[in-house]
């Protein structure tokens, strides 16, 4: 927890640093001027719709969990631990929501072993949903197109081998040669047990369905945005930039996609005749509607969940 903690304070010192250069970039003077005539009384809609992501994504989690055989954990504890793990967010691929499963073990004695497979599943829905978002936008769009391509390729890669287990076993019985990996065959033939579980075509349509649902929030959320700066982009093009950005930041080794996912925001913005000023205002205000609206109230739940439960420890890792 505290090598997480410390690498969540370097990366909010490097956001803080890519900001200003974006600011001097769209010009101080001017982006002051787009954030004044900015209609605020948006902005709660905004949030509004981040939590309604929170709550579909969260039931995505509770059909996680029964899909694995855990019934037992009170609603209540498990809208603590799901939401404790945004607080991790701001690491490369959002791999530090991995925390959710050490707060399970934490809290319920339940092997992470057995429930570490769920940062996997849901980082694939999330970019499977995604995909289609984007996929809805890309037509308008002479850029991105290739970048789609490839990731629909690497994500029908992904599901073709983990429906392979003889591959996968031969794939793990290799990983265990590394150094570090050695004797922890069980535990990785474990989460990968677990992983194709929740992978069945019964299983992985609605959650799919859902994640569309749950991202499609935020987006619209960032088409209002638009509204709130007096931007004439529609609703497909809020949906494409989001959607597109957000995959291409993710898919970076940059703690929460900081700075790569806010350039590609703006810079298609600009492309489609929006001011830099207001391109980069929208950029500011989602990001903060979103990435650290969902840090804060990770990091609230997380305190609550020390509180109740206690640290989470490096030993408990």
């Amino acid at each position: 927890m505290h090598k997480l903690r410390r690498a969540v304070f370097v990366t909010i010192i490097l956001a803080a640093c890519i900001y200003v250069a974006l600011a001097i970039w769209s010009n101080a003077g001017t982006l002051k001027e787009a954030f004044a005539h900015f209609q605020w009384w948006y902005f709660p809609v905004i949030l509004s719709l981040t939590l309604l992501n929170y709550v579909l994504r969260f039931c995505n989690w509770q059909f996680y969990l029964a899909s694995l055989g855990i019934r037992n954990i009170p609603r209540k504890d498990s809208l603590l631990i799901y939401l404790a793990g945004f607080a991790m967010s701001i690491t490369p691929g959002k791999i530090g929501e991995v925390i959710r499963a050490f707060l399970l073990k934490q809290a319920h004695k339940i092997p992470v072993g057995k429930t570490g497979s769920l940062v996997f599943v849901d980082r694939l829905t999330d970019v499977i949903a995604l995909l289609c978002i984007a996929a809805l936008g890309a037509l308008q769009f002479r850029y991105g197109g290739r970048i789609l391509i490839t990731f629909a390729i690497i994500i029908s890669a992904v599901l073709i081998v983990v429906s392979n287990r003889k591959l996968c076993e031969t794939i793990l019985e290799k990983l265990t040669r590394i150094p570090g990996l050695k004797g922890k065959g069980a535990k990785l033939l474990e989460l990968y047990e677990s992983s194709q579980m929740l992978l069945t075509p019964k299983k992985i349509v609605p959650i799919i369905i859902l994640s569309i649902l749950s991202w499609s929030c935020e987006a619209t959320g960032f088409f209002l945005t638009f509204k709130g700066l007096g931007i004439g982009a529609g609703l497909f093009a809020a949906y494409f930039i989001y959607a597109f950005s957000t995959l291409v930041g993710a898919a970076s080794i940059l703690p929460g996609g900081i700075g790569l996912t806010e350039g590609i925001m703006a810079g298609l913005l600009v492309l489609i005749s929006v001011s830099k000023a207001d391109a980069t205002a929208a950029t500011l205000i989602i990001r903060t509607a979103t990435l650290w609206f969902g840090i804060v109230v990770g990091a609230i739940c997380l305190a609550i969940f020390e509180r109740k439960f206690g640290v989470v420890s490096e030993t408990e890792k």
